[in-house]
C-alpha cells in the first residue's frame, strides 16, 4: 500500500499556525502518495445556523482567507479526495433553507479554485485484503461504523 496521509478537519482559515509546514514535512518526509480529507475543510462560520462568536471574520473575509488557505493545501495535495463535512455543507443547506435551486450554485471546486474530488465517504484499501471507510460523521460511534459496514474505519468530526 501506498502512504497515505489523511487530514482532519482543518476549518480554514481558523486552521493551526503550523498547518502548512506540518504537512510539508509530512509529505516530504514520508513520500506520501495518498491523499485524503476527512472532512470540513473550510469553517463556513459564517454560515452558521449557530449565533456567530465575536471577532470572528466577516463572510467576505472568511471566505477570501479560507480560499487561500485551500489553494496552498492544494499546491502540496493537488490531488486530494476530500469527503465532505458538515462545515462543507453549510453553504449549500443554507441556500436550500432559502429554496435556492441546486443548479443555481457552484461546484466545490469552482468556489476554491482547485481541482479535488469531493465525496460523501471513500473506501482506501490498507492491505491487500483489507479497506477502510473514510467518513466524516456516519454515526456517534466510530465502532458502530465499523461494525455496520464491515471494514475499518476512520471518522472526522467527532468532538
Amino acid at each position: 500500500m501506498e502512504n497515505t496521509i489523511i487530514i482532519s478537519d482543518t476549518h480554514f482559515p481558523y486552521q493551526h499556525r503550523d498547518t502548512f509546514d506540518f504537512l510539508e514535512a509530512i509529505k516530504y518526509t514520508y513520500d506520501i502518495k495518498n491523499n485524503l480529507h476527512s472532512g470540513d475543510v473550510c469553517d463556513n462560520h459564517f454560515s452558521s445556523y449557530h449565533e456567530l462568536e465575536y471577532g470572528t471574520y466577516s463572510g467576505e473575509d472568511e471566505f477570501k482567507q479560507s480560499k487561500i488557505c485551500v489553494q496552498r493545501l492544494a499546491e502540496i495535495f493537488p490531488n486530494l479526495t476530500t469527503v465532505l463535512g458538515n462545515h462543507c455543507k453549510l453553504t449549500h443547506r443554507k441556500a436550500k433553507t432559502a429554496g435556492i435551486p441546486e443548479h443555481h450554485l457552484s461546484s466545490y471546486n469552482e468556489i476554491y479554485g482547485v481541482d479535488w474530488k469531493w465525496v460523501d465517504k471513500v473506501y482506501f484499501k490498507i492491505n491487500a485484503y483489507q479497506n477502510c471507510l473514510l467518513s466524516h460523521s456516519q454515526s456517534s460511534s466510530t465502532l458502530n461504523n465499523a461494525k455496520s459496514h464491515s471494514h475499518c474505519t476512520i471518522q472526522g468530526h467527532h468532538h
